[in-house]
Protein backbone atom coordinates (compact mmCIF):
# COMPACT_ATOMS: atom_id res chain seq x y z
CA UNK A 1 0.00 0.00 0.00
CA UNK A 2 2.79 2.21 1.05
CA UNK A 3 4.39 1.59 -2.90
CA UNK A 4 0.83 2.01 -4.61
CA UNK A 5 0.51 5.64 -2.02
CA UNK A 6 3.92 6.62 -3.49
CA UNK A 7 3.06 6.32 -6.62
CA UNK A 8 -0.63 7.91 -6.38
CA UNK A 9 1.57 10.80 -5.83
CA UNK A 10 4.50 10.08 -8.51
CA UNK A 11 1.72 9.71 -11.19
CA UNK A 12 -0.26 13.10 -10.28
CA UNK A 13 2.88 15.11 -9.36
CA UNK A 14 4.81 15.11 -12.72
CA UNK A 15 1.00 16.07 -14.03
CA UNK A 16 0.87 19.38 -11.82
CA UNK A 17 4.54 19.82 -12.73
CA UNK A 18 4.58 19.95 -16.35
CA UNK A 19 1.70 22.45 -15.51
CA UNK A 20 3.30 24.66 -13.14
CA UNK A 21 7.01 24.72 -14.45
CA UNK A 22 4.71 26.41 -17.94
CA UNK A 23 3.18 29.08 -15.34
CA UNK A 24 5.89 29.72 -13.08
CA UNK A 25 10.01 27.90 -12.70
CA UNK A 26 10.07 28.96 -9.19
CA UNK A 27 6.65 27.93 -7.74
CA UNK A 28 7.56 24.43 -8.94
CA UNK A 29 10.48 24.42 -7.07
CA UNK A 30 9.44 25.89 -4.02
CA UNK A 31 6.36 23.56 -4.15
CA UNK A 32 8.74 20.74 -4.33
CA UNK A 33 10.56 21.95 -1.37
CA UNK A 34 7.78 22.53 0.71
CA UNK A 35 6.60 18.93 0.19
CA UNK A 36 9.42 17.01 0.65
CA UNK A 37 9.91 19.41 4.15
CA UNK A 38 6.43 17.98 4.97
CA UNK A 39 7.11 14.29 4.46
CA UNK A 40 10.30 14.67 6.88
CA UNK A 41 8.53 16.02 9.88
CA UNK A 42 6.08 13.01 8.43
CA UNK A 43 8.70 10.08 9.03
CA UNK A 44 10.42 12.34 12.21
CA UNK A 45 7.39 11.76 14.27
CA UNK A 46 5.32 9.16 13.12
CA UNK A 47 7.38 6.32 11.63
CA UNK A 48 8.04 3.87 13.68
CA UNK A 49 11.89 3.21 14.80
CA UNK A 50 11.72 -0.44 13.98
CA UNK A 51 13.96 -3.43 15.52
CA UNK A 52 17.05 -2.07 17.58
CA UNK A 53 19.66 -4.59 16.84
CA UNK A 54 23.18 -2.37 17.82
CA UNK A 55 24.84 -3.38 20.64
CA UNK A 56 26.06 -0.53 23.04
CA UNK A 57 25.43 3.32 22.65
CA UNK A 58 24.71 4.39 19.27
CA UNK A 59 26.26 8.11 19.74
CA UNK A 60 29.65 6.20 19.95
CA UNK A 61 30.91 6.42 15.74
CA UNK A 62 33.22 3.12 16.88
CA UNK A 63 29.42 1.01 17.82
CA UNK A 64 28.27 2.12 14.58
CA UNK A 65 31.54 1.67 12.37
CA UNK A 66 31.65 -1.98 14.06
CA UNK A 67 28.25 -2.87 13.18
CA UNK A 68 28.68 -2.11 9.91
CA UNK A 69 31.71 -3.67 9.60
CA UNK A 70 30.06 -6.97 10.58
CA UNK A 71 27.36 -6.17 7.86
CA UNK A 72 30.24 -5.77 5.34
CA UNK A 73 31.67 -9.20 6.41
CA UNK A 74 28.18 -10.90 6.35
CA UNK A 75 27.39 -9.29 2.49
CA UNK A 76 30.40 -10.96 1.23
CA UNK A 77 29.48 -14.30 2.03
CA UNK A 78 26.13 -13.83 1.16
CA UNK A 79 26.69 -14.91 -2.44
CA UNK A 80 22.81 -14.61 -3.60
CA UNK A 81 22.85 -11.03 -1.98
CA UNK A 82 25.81 -10.01 -3.41
CA UNK A 83 24.70 -10.76 -7.02
CA UNK A 84 21.51 -8.92 -6.53
CA UNK A 85 23.46 -5.86 -5.28
CA UNK A 86 25.20 -6.10 -8.79
CA UNK A 87 22.32 -6.51 -11.06
CA UNK A 88 20.74 -3.82 -9.21
CA UNK A 89 23.69 -1.21 -9.87
CA UNK A 90 23.90 -2.63 -13.60
CA UNK A 91 19.62 -1.73 -14.23
CA UNK A 92 20.07 0.90 -11.66
CA UNK A 93 22.19 2.78 -14.00
CA UNK A 94 19.15 2.44 -17.22
CA UNK A 95 16.81 3.14 -14.44
CA UNK A 96 17.82 6.44 -12.98
CA UNK A 97 18.15 7.75 -16.68
CA UNK A 98 13.89 8.23 -16.50
CA UNK A 99 14.27 10.90 -14.10
CA UNK A 100 16.50 13.10 -16.44
CA UNK A 101 17.77 12.33 -19.48
CA UNK A 102 14.32 11.07 -20.63
CA UNK A 103 13.17 14.60 -20.41
CA UNK A 104 16.03 16.07 -22.59
CA UNK A 105 15.10 13.68 -25.28
CA UNK A 106 11.50 14.27 -25.08
CA UNK A 107 11.46 17.37 -25.27
CA UNK A 108 14.02 17.17 -28.37
CA UNK A 109 11.59 15.05 -30.01
CA UNK A 110 9.49 17.94 -29.61
CA UNK A 111 7.16 16.94 -26.68
CA UNK A 112 5.98 20.06 -24.78
CA UNK A 113 6.63 20.18 -20.76
CA UNK A 114 2.84 18.91 -20.08
CA UNK A 115 3.01 16.42 -22.36
CA UNK A 116 6.52 15.37 -20.69
CA UNK A 117 4.42 15.54 -17.39
CA UNK A 118 2.16 13.24 -18.77
CA UNK A 119 4.34 10.91 -19.45
CA UNK A 120 6.05 10.69 -16.76
CA UNK A 121 2.54 10.75 -14.84
CA UNK A 122 1.51 7.50 -17.56
CA UNK A 123 4.17 5.78 -14.98
CA UNK A 124 2.60 5.87 -11.87
CA UNK A 125 -0.91 5.19 -13.58
CA UNK A 126 -0.14 2.20 -14.53
CA UNK A 127 1.45 0.63 -11.28
CA UNK A 128 -2.02 1.49 -9.28
CA UNK A 129 -3.78 -0.11 -12.09
CA UNK A 130 -1.94 -3.37 -12.32
CA UNK A 131 0.82 -3.78 -10.18
CA UNK A 132 -1.26 -5.56 -6.99
CA UNK A 133 -2.63 -8.17 -9.52
CA UNK A 134 -0.04 -9.12 -11.30
CA UNK A 135 2.50 -9.19 -8.44
CA UNK A 136 0.44 -11.41 -6.96
CA UNK A 137 0.41 -13.60 -9.51
CA UNK A 138 4.20 -13.41 -10.25
CA UNK A 139 4.38 -14.47 -6.40
CA UNK A 140 4.09 -17.65 -7.42
CA UNK A 141 7.19 -18.32 -9.77
CA UNK A 142 10.75 -18.06 -9.17
CA UNK A 143 12.05 -14.99 -7.82
CA UNK A 144 15.19 -14.86 -9.94
CA UNK A 145 13.74 -15.93 -12.84
CA UNK A 146 10.84 -12.96 -12.31
CA UNK A 147 13.65 -10.50 -11.32
CA UNK A 148 15.67 -11.27 -15.03
CA UNK A 149 12.56 -10.42 -17.39
CA UNK A 150 11.35 -7.43 -15.36
CA UNK A 151 15.38 -5.86 -15.91
CA UNK A 152 15.39 -6.90 -19.22
CA UNK A 153 11.38 -5.26 -19.76
CA UNK A 154 13.22 -2.49 -18.65
CA UNK A 155 16.29 -2.16 -20.26
CA UNK A 156 14.29 -2.94 -23.36
CA UNK A 157 12.16 0.67 -22.91
CA UNK A 158 15.37 2.19 -22.61
CA UNK A 159 16.71 1.34 -25.58
CA UNK A 160 12.87 2.35 -27.01
CA UNK A 161 13.22 5.68 -25.70
CA UNK A 162 16.36 5.93 -27.77
CA UNK A 163 14.04 5.20 -31.30
CA UNK A 164 10.83 6.46 -31.17
CA UNK A 165 10.18 9.94 -32.55
CA UNK A 166 6.51 10.68 -31.69
CA UNK A 167 4.47 10.94 -28.29
CA UNK A 168 2.81 7.71 -29.19
CA UNK A 169 5.93 5.84 -29.46
CA UNK A 170 7.18 7.30 -25.99
CA UNK A 171 4.04 5.99 -24.37
CA UNK A 172 4.53 2.23 -25.68
CA UNK A 173 8.10 3.01 -24.59
CA UNK A 174 6.84 3.69 -21.32
CA UNK A 175 4.48 1.36 -21.05
CA UNK A 176 7.63 -1.31 -21.65
CA UNK A 177 9.86 0.18 -18.67
CA UNK A 178 6.78 0.18 -16.30
CA UNK A 179 5.71 -3.44 -16.85
CA UNK A 180 9.26 -4.46 -16.23
CA UNK A 181 9.11 -2.23 -13.11
CA UNK A 182 6.21 -3.60 -11.67
CA UNK A 183 7.49 -6.85 -11.85
CA UNK A 184 11.33 -6.55 -10.83
CA UNK A 185 11.17 -3.83 -7.91
CA UNK A 186 8.17 -5.31 -5.60
CA UNK A 187 9.85 -8.91 -5.93
CA UNK A 188 13.19 -7.63 -5.22
CA UNK A 189 12.61 -5.61 -2.16
CA UNK A 190 10.48 -9.50 -1.07
CA UNK A 191 13.76 -11.27 -2.71
CA UNK A 192 16.47 -9.40 -1.01
CA UNK A 193 14.47 -9.11 2.31
CA UNK A 194 14.59 -13.02 2.66
CA UNK A 195 18.01 -13.34 2.08
CA UNK A 196 19.08 -10.80 5.09
CA UNK A 197 19.30 -12.39 8.48
CA UNK A 198 16.71 -10.57 10.52
CA UNK A 199 19.76 -8.89 12.71
CA UNK A 200 21.59 -7.03 9.86
CA UNK A 201 18.37 -6.41 7.99
CA UNK A 202 18.43 -2.84 8.20
CA UNK A 203 21.83 -2.43 6.97
CA UNK A 204 20.83 -5.05 4.45
CA UNK A 205 18.59 -2.01 3.02
CA UNK A 206 21.29 0.08 3.53
CA UNK A 207 23.16 -1.67 1.20
CA UNK A 208 20.44 -1.95 -1.26
CA UNK A 209 20.18 1.99 -1.09
CA UNK A 210 23.99 2.27 -1.92
CA UNK A 211 23.88 0.37 -4.93
CA UNK A 212 20.42 2.60 -5.88
CA UNK A 213 22.47 5.84 -5.09
CA UNK A 214 25.64 4.51 -6.54
CA UNK A 215 23.88 3.69 -9.79
CA UNK A 216 22.38 7.04 -10.01
CA UNK A 217 25.87 8.51 -9.61
CA UNK A 218 26.95 6.58 -12.35
CA UNK A 219 23.80 7.34 -14.62
CA UNK A 220 24.34 11.26 -13.57
CA UNK A 221 26.87 11.27 -16.56
CA UNK A 222 23.96 9.96 -18.61
CA UNK A 223 23.22 13.80 -20.04
CA UNK A 224 26.64 14.30 -20.86
CA UNK A 225 26.99 10.73 -22.98
CA UNK A 226 23.68 11.41 -24.71
CA UNK A 227 25.36 15.01 -25.69
CA UNK A 228 28.71 12.84 -27.49
CA UNK A 229 26.46 9.40 -28.27
CA UNK A 230 22.90 10.70 -29.42
CA UNK A 231 20.35 7.66 -29.07
CA UNK A 232 23.33 5.05 -28.95
CA UNK A 233 23.72 6.07 -25.72
CA UNK A 234 20.22 4.87 -24.91
CA UNK A 235 20.78 1.53 -26.84
CA UNK A 236 24.52 1.03 -24.60
CA UNK A 237 22.06 1.59 -20.87
CA UNK A 238 19.49 -1.20 -22.92
CA UNK A 239 23.07 -3.71 -22.92
CA UNK A 240 24.31 -2.43 -19.39
CA UNK A 241 21.15 -3.19 -17.76
CA UNK A 242 20.50 -6.77 -19.81
CA UNK A 243 23.47 -7.69 -18.06
CA UNK A 244 21.87 -6.96 -14.68
CA UNK A 245 19.34 -9.67 -15.93
CA UNK A 246 22.04 -12.08 -16.74
CA UNK A 247 23.51 -10.97 -13.39
CA UNK A 248 20.32 -11.97 -11.57
CA UNK A 249 19.34 -15.03 -13.32
CA UNK A 250 22.76 -16.90 -12.46
CA UNK A 251 22.64 -19.38 -9.96
CA UNK A 252 24.87 -18.59 -6.69
CA UNK A 253 27.72 -20.84 -6.73
CA UNK A 254 27.35 -20.79 -2.81
CA UNK A 255 24.27 -20.19 -0.60
CA UNK A 256 24.95 -20.12 3.33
Amino acid sequence: MLRLAINAGFAVGPMVAGLIFAYSTLLMFVGDAVTTLSFAVLAFFCLPHGLRTIKGPTGFPRVIIKSWIEAVIDVRSNAPYSLFLLSCLLMGIAFSQIFGLLALTSTGQGLSPSAYGVLVGSNGVLIILIEIPLVHRLNHFPARKVLAIGYASIELGCMAFGYVTEIAGFFWAMALFTLGEIIALPIGMAYSSNLAPEVLRGRYFGFRGMAWALSGLIGSAGIWLYGIMGANWWYLLGLIGIDGAVCISTKPSKHR
